[in-house]
């Protein structure tokens, strides 16, 4: 962990928060948006599998 701190006027809290975390925070991943960095692979993947496998469904525009 490491030590951060938010400020906001006059009010400084220091708070811990491990690497992965901030670096997620900073960068607004959640689960789905590291998800969709692979976006490519997962099709490339999908694309591969038999079909009577189940499959996802398209991205709606």
């Amino acid at each position: 962990m490491v030590a951060k701190s938010a400020s906001a006027g006059a009010l400084t809290v220091p708070f811990d928060i491990d690497d992965y975390t901030r670096w997620r925070l900073l960068e607004g991943l959640d689960d789905i948006a590291l998800t969709l960095r692979d976006e490519a692979r997962i099709a490339e993947y999908e694309g591969r599998r038999e079909s009577w496998r189940p499959t996802t469904l398209p991205v709606r525009s």
